[in-house]
């Protein structure tokens, strides 16, 4: 197979073993620091679900577009490099992204149970 199937199905194999895989290096530094820049400056008042967020104290989750910005670009090349091991861990070969954003905590952010993290369905984008 192609380099890229053997990627695949080596993230697929230690995902099954481990229960998670480490994957480094999925974008590039500079896109890295440009969502930095995007989060830092993103408006505490925006779009997001910091109301609903488990152990709430300290701690932001908020809403990025999908499609612009360095959201966006990031977003992207996320789905391109994962999207063929998303179908796999999925069972489907259309797995959708459903929500694109960050959550900051800070000190004195108390510890958060194991859960599932997922939007309200009024803040879900699919695409």
């Amino acid at each position: 197979g192609t380099h890229k199937e053997g990627w695949t199905k080596h993230a697929w194999s230690t995902l099954g073993s481990f229960g998670a895989v480490v994957l480094r290096s999925l974008i590039s530094p500079a896109a890295c620091d440009a969502l930095l820049q995007q989060v830092t400056a993103w408006p505490a008042s925006g779009e997001g679900t910091s109301a609903s967020t488990r152990q709430p104290h300290n701690r932001r989750h908020q809403a990025l577009p999908m499609q612009q910005g360095a959201s966006g670009a990031a977003t992207q090349a996320l789905l391109t490099l994962l999207r063929p091991l998303a179908a796999l861990a999925l069972n489907t070969s259309t797995p959708r992204l459903v929500e694109c954003g960050f959550l900051t905590s800070l000190p004195g952010a108390l510890a958060q149970a194991f859960h599932a993290d997922t939007a309200p369905d009024a803040l879900r984008t699919c695409e």
